[in-house]
């Protein structure tokens, strides 16, 4: 089962911040990077493998 995640896509965060020009913390996009190369890297080491990698297809939250 997966879980609701409130904020979105990760394409939706990027087009707010570009609608209100306050771009997302280097901190931010920093810490959602490396989450993401290690679920990557996880998935890789068992054996599945995810063909259409893009923003709109990374949920996010924002945990404050």
């Amino acid at each position: 089962m997966l879980s609701y995640c409130r904020g979105g896509s990760l394409c939706d965060t990027m087009g707010k911040a570009l609608e209100t020009q306050c771009p997302l913390p280097e901190s931010k996009v920093h810490v959602a990077f490396v989450q993401l190369c290690g679920a990557l890297h996880y998935c890789h080491r068992h054996g599945v493998v995810h063909r259409d990698i893009k923003l709109d297809n990374l949920c996010w939250t924002d945990t404050r």
